[in-house]
């Protein structure tokens, strides 16, 4: 009987899995993918904030967040310059090395090609069944972790549901020439209710990629054709990586020796859909959690709700807030969108901006922006 199986060795998994081995239980990570980081689909963009506060590995960062400029539909843009960088860029297949490592490095095993295929919990622990290289094999646990990102079937299995609500994430790595610092494209056109990103990784290489609620890879295509990016680009394979992100989270987190974690979960920002941060910081709640429980002999609902209260106590204004943004954005018109650029060059945003944003948490940006009349911006018509 192990403690603890973790599924998913992402980075929030091994994160998990190393805070868990941390308090000397015996603890196994389950991966589908062959090698650690094979089917990862992301920008690598993750916090200042996050390195400092979690300690995370730095060995995979390839650049810095700082200077950002903003295309509208038009073409009207607006550069964005702090004094200080928001954020680093990882290649994100070595970030997840780099976690599992640390990791392993504190007793966890990993386990790899081992696709869990269904989940039952008893009064003494949790099967899970699961499709290996060598074979079908069971393994048992006192609990477990789900770190599996979005839409892993078996979580309805516990009486979780699902999460209805997600977005398209589509993304290549090509050449890009002059491009210096990450670039931001807005419009109908381009990515409705959303947005597309140009992110230089070094040597001229760049992470090209949008969200969408749907033709997200026809979309991408047509923006990497068109006059933006066309005249600059080379060396791109044709291959497109796409994944469903959620946009809003399960009812409820925790069941009966089990616990759901990361995109999963969907700890996802609503703004921007990026998950890192969000995730890592849950692990370290459910890990609080499950290191009680263990001290207690107790692995039932009951105990294991304290996570699905804290983790939603900490996030839940932020994925509010992003909600209600990402709603009055979807109503806007690519005329209003340019407006609200233009807007932003002369009527104090930018210095609103410097005062109040932050990389990771946006509810207090999002809440200055509506009191200085985003709304009305809104209703304008343009």
């Amino acid at each position: 009987m192990i403690d603890v199986i973790v599924v998913g060795a992402g980075c929030v998994g091994s994160h998990m899995a190393r805070l868990l081995a941390e308090k000397d239980l015996d603890v196994l990570v389950l991966e589908k993918d062959r090698a650690i980081g094979d089917s990862v689909n992301c920008s690598g963009i993750i916090g200042v904030e996050a390195f400092s506060k979690l300690n995370l590995p730095v060995g995979s960062i390839q650049n810095h967040l700082q200077k950002i400029k903003v295309f509208g539909p038009s073409g009207e843009s607006i550069v964005y310059d702090p004094k200080e960088p928001w954020a680093h860029i990882v290649n994100r297949a070595s970030f997840d090395c780099e976690m599992a490592e640390k990791a392993g490095k504190n007793g966890a095993t990993y386990r790899m090609e081992s696709w869990v295929e269904d989940i039952e919990v008893d009064d003494d622990g949790v099967s899970l069944t699961t499709q290996c290289e060598d074979g079908l094999r069971t393994f048992r646990a006192k609990t477990c972790v789900l770190a599996t990102g979005y839409g892993a079937k078996f979580i309805r299995k516990v009486g979780l549901g699902n999460i209805h609500n997600c977005i398209q994430g589509v993304q290549v790595e090509a050449v890009v020439q002059d491009v210096e610092d990450v670039e931001i494209y807005l419009g109908n056109k381009i990515a409705p209710g959303s947005f597309a990103w140009v992110v230089p990784i070094g040597n001229e290489r760049c992470k090209i990629g949008l969200l969408a609620k749907e033709r997200g890879g026809e979309l991408l295509r047509e923006l990497l054709k068109g006059p933006y990016l066309a005249p600059r680009m080379q060396d791109w394979d044709g291959t497109v990586k796409g994944s469903l992100i959620p946009m809003g989270t399960l009812s409820k987190t925790f069941a009966e020796r089990v616990l759901v974690v990361g995109e999963a979960a969907g700890q996802v920002k609503i703004t921007t859909a990026g998950g890192i941060y969000y995730g890592l910081l849950c692990a370290e709640i459910a890990a609080e959690v499950l290191g009680r429980s263990f001290q207690e002999n107790n692995f039932s609902a009951e105990t294991l709700a304290a996570y699905d209260t804290e983790w939603r106590k900490i996030l839940e204004p932020e994925l509010n807030a992003g909600m209600v943004l990402r709603k009055i954005y979807s109503k806007m018109s690519d005329g209003q969108v340019d407006a609200l650029i233009k807007l932003a060059k002369y009527d104090g945003i930018v210095p609103l901006v410097n005062k109040v944003f932050h990389f990771d948490w946006h509810a207090p940006l999002i809440s200055a922006l509506l009191k200085n009349q985003l709304k009305s911006w809104v209703k304008t018509p343009v």
